[in-house]
């Protein structure tokens, strides 16, 4: 192969690489925008006047750092009793900021839905 050749070749795979390195730098820059949206919309949502509101933002503290989460364990990371989650839960769940994913009784399994959304956002298989 040429000298010339090789040059093409190299800075062909350079500029494909380069590309993809802005295009996902580009996407991740877009993410964490949405992500900064979602966080101030849903705290202002929460924010308005209700009586669960104190516990419901420090819930909603914990899911923006573990997205899925069980009472037991938002318990010991907000430092709360679990009925106190459960309430807050509860409140998050009626705004729509978090569903219960199991559908059981004990051991439920909470989601920050729209969060994980946006994270999972090209993460897709192939098809």
């Amino acid at each position: 192969m040429s000298e010339i050749s090789c040059q093409f070749w190299h800075f062909y795979w350079l500029d494909f690489f380069l590309l993809g390195v802005i295009d996902t730098t580009d996407q991740a820059v877009r993410a964490a925008q949405r992500i900064i949206e979602l966080f101030r919309d849903d705290r202002a949502r929460i924010e308005k006047p209700g009586r669960a509101a104190a516990s419901a933002l420090r819930l909603r503290h914990a899911f923006q750092e573990k997205a899925v989460l069980s009472i037991p364990g938002a318990a010991k990371s907000v430092d709360l009793s679990q009925p106190t989650i459960a309430g807050a839960l509860a409140h998050l769940a009626k705004l729509g900021i978090v569903r219960e994913t199991t559908g059981r009784k004990r051991r439920k399994l909470y989601v920050y839905d729209a969060y994980l959304r946006i994270l999972s956002e090209g993460a897709e298989p192939i098809r």
